[in-house]
């Protein structure tokens, strides 16, 4: 993609998100799959440069999945915001989001997720989607914070492990409106 496709798609972009502020709740995801579809172009663009490095179609579809994952899935349908601007939400989601509210949140997984996203952060960098400036960024942010990040994983997954945090659900009266068995399921799967 040139240069001038990737200004027009931006602007086409923040266009789009400037609307969803004021948009009807129909209007409002029909917005959303449009800037979908715009980021396609960047994920196909993603997974052909991944298949030029010699990837496997498994690992190409892992990677553009999880890049995916990130940008639209996480970013634009929680900020409303242009997916170029996702990677200062880096901590957020790996540190935060991913232990909690992805059932599959592993720290294999979790690894996989750093690799994918750094890839994905040196090809927006080539292909001049992203400043110098911002690439160091996100490539240190990747490279520094992955302990932190592991670290949470774990401490939420030993939670739903941990006898005195489901004893802390026990005792609810029958007036409650979350039963302790919805409340005990919820927690364990992280939800």
């Amino acid at each position: 993609m040139d240069k001038c496709r990737h200004n027009k798609n931006l602007k086409q972009i923040n266009a789009l998100i400037k609307k969803i502020e004021t948009s009807s709740f129909e209007e409002h995801y029909k917005i959303l799959e449009k800037i979908e579809k715009i980021d396609e172009l960047y994920i196909n663009e993603f997974e052909n440069y991944l298949k030029k490095n010699g990837l496997s179609k498994k690992t190409i579809s892992q990677h553009a999945g999880n890049a995916y994952f990130f940008w639209n899935d996480y970013y634009v349908e929680h900020f409303y915001d242009s997916p170029f601007n996702a990677f200062k939400e880096l901590d957020d989601f790996l540190g935060y989001f991913f232990p909690r509210k992805c059932m599959w949140a592993t720290v294999n997984s979790l690894n996989r997720y750093v690799s994918s996203l750094k890839k994905f952060t040196i090809f927006l960098f080539e292909n001049d989607y992203m400043s110098s400036k911002d690439f160091s960024n996100v490539i240190e942010q990747l490279k520094y914070h992955k302990e932190y990040w592991i670290d949470s994983l774990l401490e939420i997954t030993e939670m739903t492990d941990d006898e005195d945090v489901l004893a802390s659900f026990e005792g609810l009266s029958k007036y409650d409106s979350w039963d302790f068995s919805y409340k005990k399921t919820c927690w364990c799967f992280r939800l």
